[in-house]
Parts: structure tokens; sequence; C-alpha cells
């Protein structure tokens, strides 16, 4: 049930603008709205157009239902919602399966900072996928790095072990 202080269809509006919404029980902070709208709106990954709402205290399921609504709203401009409040979180979906959902909303309360639980939350969600997360490529390089120090290092000592056996 949706609390009666809760106009779904200003949330709508908010998420249609820039992905995130805050409902009247959670303070208003427009630094985190804008680092959270800056992951969204760059992120297309299985998730779809992603709106993201910060909701005071509540249970899973009336979070679940106040995303259900805003999804509802959304005219389809979104494919998923997630409502994030101090002790729990809900994520709806048209593009997710319930058990991409189940395995992966729950992580978000693992982050006290909303958007960096929101950050491994895509990653997580990308990486189910099959798209090894957008990390995946520096990940790929730093180790392509790291494999050739130790290789030039290991060759450097070789070398210097070799000159010191045979003398100058």
């Amino acid at each position: 049930m949706i609390s009666q202080h809760i106009a779904v269809d200003d949330l709508a509006a908010d998420l249609a603008d820039d992905a995130v919404a805050f409902t009247p029980e959670a303070p208003v902070d427009a630094a985190l709205a804008s680092q959270l709208s800056s992951l969204l709106l760059g992120a297309e990954g299985p998730a779809g157009r992603t709106g993201y709402i910060v909701a005071g205290p509540g249970s899973g399921a009336e979070l679940r239902d106040v995303g259900q609504a805003a999804l509802d709203h959304s005219a389809g401009s979104l494919e998923t919602v997630i409502v994030r409040g101090p002790d729990s979180v809900a994520m709806v979906s048209q593009s997710l399966s319930r058990a991409e959902i189940e395995s992966t909303q729950g992580q978000l309360l693992a982050f006290p900072d909303y958007v960096e639980g929101l950050g491994h939350l895509l990653l997580q969600l990308d990486t189910q996928a099959g798209g090894g997360g957008q990390w995946l490529p520096f990940f790929v390089l730093t180790l392509a790095a790291v494999v050739a120090i130790v290789v030039v290092t290991y060759a450097s000592a070789a070398q210097v072990k070799r000159k010191r056996l045979t003398g100058p």
C-alpha cells in the first residue's frame, strides 16, 4: 500500500526528468541526485532505462508498491525502478527476471553510500548478463601491466645473475 503522502505522478515526472526522485519522507539531496543521475543516464545494461527513488523508512513491500506505481506511471519511458530506503530496498522491472532482481537488490543494503551501491548493482547486473562489467577493460589492462612488470623484473634479475656468474 502506498502512503497517501506520496504523489506517484510527481515521482514519475521527476524520474522522467533525470531518472532520480525523492519521496516526501526522504530529504532531497541535490548532490546525491546528480551523482545517481549520472550513473543511471549513462547506463544501458540489462536493466534498460532505470529510475531510482530515494525513499524514507518503509518495508520492502511498501517500497515495491511505490516502485511499481512509478513504473506504471512512467508511460513506458522506464524499464526498471529501484526504490531505496534507509533499511530496505525494492526493485521492479519489465526487463529483468525475478531471479535477477532477487539476486541483486539486497546487495544495495550492503553499501551505505547510495551511489556506490548503485554502481555495484549495475555492474553485477551487467556481469550476470554476460557483459563483463564496465570496468572489465580497465581490469584487463591492469592485469596485463602487472604481468608485463613481473616478466621484465624476472628477465632483468636473470640477466644480472648471469653477468655475476660469467663475470664482467
